[in-house]
């Protein structure tokens, strides 16, 4: 009899399971699935309380929670085993009791807790109920040979393994993935590495996959083709085997797998990324002992190539997290390093083998530990970064000499007030002040920094009583008209003047002017105002005032020109003088003043470069303005440095240079935790674009894209960074990724009302489906040239009809030339030569598709010619090809031969399409009977 329960309830349980059955697995459907059991719970209802814990059982092995699957998995076992009428074998959502055995053994022999003779009870167990259903000793072996290598027993798994291949295959055997990725682990471990690749590479040809597969194997077969010397293909794997496995709810196998990839091919630095990144989202599993223990190991065997590379002192951020303790170990001190963390590590390796070795009654865990080791000598170089993991250190400079007099005290204040360090600021003049060494001015310039630092804090009673102290300091070293000024205008004199101030020191400045005031009293009333005036946003009116203060300061101390030249580089730039302000700046750097003046000086510099066309110069000014901020204490700074030398490299043509610069940014950002990480992640996934590194470019778009996610940015922006994406997935020859980015991308640009930005998605993605011949292609493109008239952007629109046109041709619409031919006359209007040529092109295509071949040849050889015209002989070779192919499948072969000729002779020798067109024309040769003209052609391609 079921067991009464109420209506509502049990309604609101099926929604729950509904839910539950569409929701990806991760906390969002954990937390569903608890919601279920604990209504069904309350209410009595055991037929949901089972369907519910099924789910649960599938879904905590998924994330890897033993305790939760354990338990989830005994309680529907008992309830089956009293009533397999009301408690099935199978409810909703593919959730299978049977099923569900597979994966029990393999948790109980991830325990050495649990003795072999409870390992072999479930074996048993399972047996009987498999033969008790009908159903085939396969998936019960499977799981026999997977236990016996878990435990060492490598004869014993062999064993298992060949009654296995005896047996017939059905619905409860492991799927061919899994069997094959098993298969593979296997032969690994008894050291037949060739029959292990050859099962991956089996699995990767037929495209097999399940739940964690096949980017499991792929982790796992890194190691095997680094020793196969298949190193470009190992590079591949890991970079699409990663950015699948972090987002996975049980990746930590496979993250480990990677961290070792990363050890042995130098790529400390992206370790340390991916290692922190792991620490940052890891939840642990205490009851999988086996994984905790491979992890270990992992990570210490990659921890400790970090070491080797020079920095051991590097500190792990993360893994002081109480929450890790079962993965890392108690006790790690307040900032574990990567040299403590890796000795720590191996310490509860050992331990944890020694448990293991007991109950299983051989020495296989201490034996993985010492292989472990070994990979310390077994290195390959294959860079992912376009630079190799260097510590911070490397860009700072070796550090000043410890300050010793009131001048020296004064530059670290300037400095600090550079990097907007307060506390280093009030240090270093209260240090500064100690000092009695008679340097009167610069003690009147440690109270400057002093007040102008407090008013910044927004502390203006301290700035006063500092601004009193100061006007006495003046008086006593003889500046009285300057201490006169100062008790006059107060803290007026230290930018807090408003545009009601203005006039009183307009009249200030005149007085002084007609009484002969000193130099830099008028000086200082000079730059106030000035500044006042650059606040208000007035640069055009604070030029003038700049541009006084710079003659009067030609006749005083070096420091006042420093100042004056700095005020008019920034008036003549706001001014939209670029190049005036250059010639300021220019005079400070080669003045080489105060580090606080040249560092300032050199960002402004490096930016003009940056507006006036010229990075290539503006580099070193920038890399070494990155190098003195990495001194500083303000990593904000730093970032921005490293961004500024990025953007100059990157448009200079430098992309995988500029990729490099911020990698340093991000690994700054990640330390002070900067909100700016997002934009730099988004960064240097474009640079890596367009370096051409796109499987990288893919896994840092595709991050900085679920930042912005999770972070709720606007829809224009995530649609942006998806934009991105999606190309950068072409290039890495995932086009489904790319179709779904693109996809995504459109929605989020039209929820967005980023018009611009959809059509040039649509027209990106019309071509990719036109590429496999997917009709969806003229509805995206159709699509993509409504949002593009909407910009009244014409060559935007022109840009879509015409890829329209090809596509309505190539899917044999005749509209598809009207298309064509609107934009050759929009090409025409603009006198576009290149463009004409194009689309020229494209109508001998489109004509091609369309069966009207005289037309198509006609077309073709008139954009060839045109093409050529515009010094294009590239693209001319492809007309003039694409009329050899149409004359080939005509039949007119011969007439063929000289459009192959022709072709090949506009083609740089020795390059790729020089000699396939040149191995296809032997062919052609070889079938018309010439011979002779066809080896020479085969002659040619070979040279």
């Amino acid at each position: 009899m079921s067991t009464p329960h109420n209506g509502s309830a049990a309604e609101r349980i099926d929604e729950l399971l509904d839910e539950i059955d569409i929701t990806p697995i991760g906390p969002r459907e954990r937390a569903l699935i608890d919601q279920a059991i604990t209504l069904a719970d309350e209410a009595g209802d055991e037929e949901r309380a089972y369907q519910a814990r099924m789910r649960l059982t599938s879904s905590a092995h998924m994330t890897g929670d033993t305790d939760a699957m354990l338990a989830a998995f005994g309680w529907c076992v008992g309830k089956f085993d009293q009533d397999p009428v009301r408690f099935p074998n199978e409810v909703g959502g593919g959730n299978d009791l049977l099923f569900q055995y597979k994966w029990m053994a393999g948790r109980v022999a991830s325990n050495p807790a649990f003795p072999l003779s409870q390992l072999d009870a479930i074996h048993a167990d399972m047996s009987e109920r498999y033969r008790r259903a009908g159903v085939s000793q396969s998936g019960v072996l499977q799981s026999r040979f997977s236990t016996a290598m878990d435990t060492g027993n490598l004869v014993a798994a062999g064993r298992f393994r060949d009654e296995r291949e005896l047996i017939p295959r059905d619905d409860y055997s492991h799927c061919e993935a899994c069997v094959r990725a098993e298969d593979a682990a296997y032969f690994r471990l008894i050291g037949q590495e060739d029959t292990a690749l050859a099962l991956f590479d089996e699995i990767m040809e037929q495209g097999l996959t399940c739940g964690e597969e096949p980017e499991s194997v792929e982790a796992n077969s890194l190691l095997a083709l680094l020793r196969a010397g298949r190193l470009d293909e190992a590079r591949a794997v890991h970079l699409r085997s990663y950015r699948v496995a972090r987002h996975s709810p049980d990746g930590l196998a496979m993250v480990a797998d990677h961290l070792v990839f990363c050890a042995v091919t130098g790529n400390e630095s992206r370790g340390l990324s991916i290692l922190e990144r792991l620490l940052r989202d890891l939840t642990v599993d205490p009851l999988n002992r086996m994984l905790i223990f491979s992890a270990r190991v992992s990570l210490a065997v990659f921890l400790d190539s970090v070491t080797r590379a020079g920095a051991g002192s590097t500190p792990i951020r993360g893994a002081q997290n109480a929450d890790l303790a079962a993965l890392l170990g108690e006790n790690l001190g307040e900032q574990p390093t990567a040299e403590s963390l890796a000795a720590a590590l191996w310490a509860g390796a050992e331990e944890i083998a020694a448990e293991f070795n007991a109950r299983n009654g051989n020495t296989a865990f201490s034996d993985r530990i010492a292989r472990a080791r070994l990979l310390a000598g077994e290195h390959y170089d294959l860079p992912i970064s376009a630079e190799r993991f260097t510590p911070p250190s490397a860009l700072e400079r070796p550090e000043d000499a410890a300050p010793v007099t009131t001048a020296d005290w004064l530059l670290r204040a300037q400095t600090a007030m550079f990097e907007e360090d307060r506390a280093a600021v009030l240090a270093a003049v209260d240090q500064g002040l100690a000092v009695q060494d008679g340097d009167a001015e610069s003690r009147v310039r440690l109270y400057s920094c002093v007040i102008q630092t407090l008013i910044a804090a927004e502390q203006e009673e301290g700035a006063r009583s500092a601004l009193t102290e100061r006007i006495a300091e003046l008086r006593t070293s003889g500046h009285g008209e300057q201490a006169d000024l100062e008790e006059r205008f107060g803290l007026l004199m230290f930018s807090t003047a408003t545009a009601e101030d203005e006039d009183s020191l307009l009249a200030e400045l005149e007085r002084a002017r007609v009484a002969g005031a000193p130099t830099e009293v008028v000086l200082d009333l000079l730059f106030v105002i000035a500044d006042l005036r650059m606040r208000t946003q007035r640069p055009a009116e604070a030029l003038p005032i700049a541009i006084e203060a710079l003659a009067l300061a030609e006749q005083g101390p070096k420091r006042l020109l420093e100042s004056a030249r700095t005020l008019a580089a920034f008036t003549l730039l706001y001014t939209e003088n670029a190049e005036g302000a250059a010639t300021h700046l220019d005079a400070l750097l080669d003045a080489e003043g105060a580090p606080h003046v040249r560092m300032q000086a050199l960002r402004l510099r490096a930016q003009i470069h940056g507006m006036m066309g010229t990075p290539r110069a503006g580099i070193p000014l920038a890399d070494e303005l990155l190098a003195r901020t990495a001194r500083g204490t303000n990593r904000e700074n730093t970032i921005q440095a490293a961004q500024l030398a990025a953007n100059l490299l990157n448009d200079d043509e430098r992309p995988g240079e500029a990729a490099a610069r911020i990698e340093y940014a991000i690994d700054l950002a990640q330390r002070a935790e900067s909100a700016q990480l997002i934009g730099l992640r988004f960064l240097l996934g474009r640079y890596q674009l367009n370096a051409g590194a796109f499987e990288s470019a893919t896994e840092n778009l595709d991050e900085a894209y679920r930042a912005e996610e999770a972070a709720e940015a606007p829809p224009a922006a995530r649609a942006e960074t998806l934009f991105w994406l999606a190309q950068a997935a072409q290039g890495a020859d995932e086009n489904g990724l790319a179709y779904g980015a693109f996809s995504r991308a459109i929605e989020l640009a039209d929820e967005g009302e980023a018009a611009e930005l959809s059509a040039r998605a649509g027209i990106l993605l019309g071509q990719l489906c036109n590429g496999f011949n997917d009709p969806e292609a003229i509805e995206i493109l159709e699509a993509a040239l409504a949002n593009a008239q909407k910009t009244e952007d014409a060559d935007l629109a022109a840009a879509a009809r015409h890829r329209l046109g090809q596509t309505r041709a190539n899917h044999g619409d005749e509209a598809g030339l009207a298309d064509l031919d609107a934009v050759l006359e929009f090409a025409r209007e603009r006198g576009a030569d290149w463009l004409i040529a194009d689309v020229t092109d494209s109508r001998a295509r489109a004509l091609g598709s369309l069966g009207r071949n005289e037309e198509a040849i006609q077309a073709a050889l008139t954009a060839a010619d045109a093409y050529s015209d515009c010094g294009d002989e590239g693209n001319a070779a492809m007309s003039e090809l694409f009329v050899a192919r149409v004359l080939t499948q005509s039949g007119r072969e011969e007439e063929a031969v000289s459009l192959y000729t022709a072709s090949i002779e506009r083609l740089p020798e020795g390059s790729p399409a020089f000699i396939g067109l040149n191995l296809e024309l032997g062919a052609l040769l070889e079938q018309l009977g010439r011979h002779a003209e066809a080896a020479a052609a085969r002659a040619r391609a070979e040279q």
